[in-house]
């Protein structure tokens, strides 16, 4: 069988080119944003209001190890504006974060993480059989949306 996405006939992506996307995934009505850049990142302020953290970024800094700040004029192409930039990070500090909270229903996100995102960063990242090109060309055409949607019921 054919994946999907390998049928969808586009224009090859430059070489020298660096795509982002930001996938919206959405926890209990709360957002939960994942930047590709050929690895994900989570925005640090959806998680640890997720997690009943107060402060985000003193959360980071006390939790997490690989903590990034994508800076203003790369949050603008994710269509996101932050003057400040935006705190991202790893899947490593994610769960760094979900290990330490004290919230009953930490647990549960974490389920929720491994279920649904998983999902999706598993067909993603290529262990259901999608190539590095045509995943630089669903980031470039804005098919993430539509790739996530189809992959978790109601999300779309």
């Amino acid at each position: 069988m054919t994946p999907f996405f390998s049928t969808i006939e586009l224009d090859p992506a430059p070489a020298s080119s660096s795509y982002k996307s930001l996938v919206p995934f959405e926890y209990r009505g709360a957002p939960f944003r994942v930047v590709l850049n050929g690895r994900e990142m989570f925005i640090a302020k959806d998680v640890c209001a997720i997690l009943g953290y107060a402060n985000a970024s003193k959360a980071v800094a006390d939790h997490c190890k690989y903590a990034e700040i994508l800076k203003h004029n790369e949050s603008l192409v994710l269509g996101v504006n932050a003057p400040r930039g935006i705190l991202i990070i790893p899947e490593s500090d994610l769960f760094r974060l979900i290990m330490r909270s004290n919230m009953p229903d930490a647990e549960q996100f974490q389920d929720w993480v491994w279920a649904a995102y998983g999902q999706f960063a598993t067909v993603y990242y290529g262990i259901g059989g999608i190539s590095g090109a045509c995943k630089d060309k669903i980031v470039r055409h804005g098919l993430i949306e539509e790739l996530a949607g189809m992959l978790i019921p109601g999300l779309a």
